[in-house]
């Protein structure tokens, strides 16, 4: 009995120092910082889900799997910016998901960046209404000589269960105030009320003249003809989006770096967004003086601390949110709080929690 428990005891501080090992390998790795060459280009890549922020993975990072967020990106342009190493960026934009409040954001960015005097140019190959309202801040657009261009517009689409739920024997019964406060009629009606039909389309009438203008804007081309062309074409081949100055160009991507070749230099070397996100602020003499604190309020709104539900997804814990609000104000270093929402909404208690 004795010896089997000093085998055991063996083995349990061999896998101890092994784990241990990996996580020095792992924590090494996070902390060392990519090379950065002098003549370097940004490649950054928007593509799947948008999220507003999520915690630092160790083993995607290692793995080279980490994903952008908004704060990545706004970070990236920020540094990329007054960083003298890097030339210009390339901004790959392919199938990505994000609200308008986010479009809008990153267009902020992009902006905020070329003030800087570095190009930034967004490739594309077969674009929809956002990867190309995205790319309306750049400097210029090119797409793949046999991409389409899709600007399709707005549509806005509600699923009744009244019938459904009736053919299994049940009937919804929700408390409701105010005529446009709507989200029990999925349950209780077949067809939209005229105040929900009001609201949407207050909505994407909202969405569709703010494309209109932005397009119009950065594109310089009439408001009525970009009306018009999205009315009764939608989609466009490579060569009809550069006759109609949708697009500057018809380009492969690896064609786009000559435009970032600085004269007298070699071609310029490709720098992954997702490395370069490690590289720190601080380095480049950026943000070292006042703190802002940024508390991140991400997904559904309710009680207990943030977690992923297998249904709603995302939870915003109102106790993590309201620990984090308490930690920033007490802190001495922090001279103001920034608390960022991106949520559908949720629990009225645990929203009046995080507002005390």
């Amino acid at each position: 009995m004795k010896s089997f428990l000093k085998w055991m005891a063996i083995i349990l501080t061999l896998v101890f120092i092994l784990f241990f090992g990996i996580f020095l390998i792992i924590s090494s790795l996070m902390d060392s910082e990519p090379i950065v060459k002098d003549n370097s280009y940004l490649h950054l890549t928007l593509s799947g889900t948008i999220l507003e922020y999520e915690a630092p993975d160790p083993i995607e990072e290692m793995l080279g799997q980490s994903h952008l967020n908004m704060k990545k990106i706004r970070d990236i342009l920020e540094k990329a910016a007054v960083d003298d190493r890097i030339n210009g960026t390339i901004l790959h934009i392919n199938n990505f998901s994000a609200g308008f409040g986010k479009l809008h954001e990153l267009h902020s960015y992009i902006e905020k960046y070329r003030k800087s005097g570095k190009k930034i140019y967004a490739y594309m190959e077969t674009p929809g209404v956002k990867e190309y309202y995205t790319a309306t801040a750049c400097d210029s657009i090119f797409i793949a000589p046999s991409g389409t261009l899709f600007l399709m517009g707005f549509n806005a689409e509600v699923t009744f269960y009244k019938s459904f739920l009736k053919m299994i024997g049940v009937e919804a019964e929700f408390m409701q105030i105010g005529k446009y406060k709507n989200a029990p009629d999925s349950y209780i009606r077949d067809t939209m009320s005229p105040y929900q039909k009001e609201v949407l389309e207050s909505i994407l009438n909202q969405y569709f003249n703010d494309l209109i203008t932005t397009i119009s804007d950065k594109r310089s081309i009439t408001e009525d003809q970009v009306r018009r062309l999205i009315n009764n074409e939608s989609a466009f081949t490579a060569k009809e989006a550069v006759s109609y100055h949708f697009v500057d160009k018809l380009l492969f991507f690896d064609d786009i770096v000559q435009y970032l070749k600085v004269k007298g230099e070699k071609t310029p070397n490709r720098l992954e967004a997702t490395d370069y996100a490690r590289i720190p602020a601080s380095s480049l003499n950026i943000r070292n003086k006042t703190r802002i604190a940024v508390i991140n309020c991400t997904g559904v709104i309710a009680s207990g601390s943030d977690s992923d539900d297998p249904f709603y997804g995302k939870i915003a814990g109102a106790k993590t949110i309201v620990n984090n609000l308490k930690k920033a104000t007490k802190s001495k270093s922090i001279k103001a709080i920034i608390l960022r929402i991106d949520s559908p909404g949720g629990s009225a208690l645990a929203s009046d929690l995080i507002w005390k």
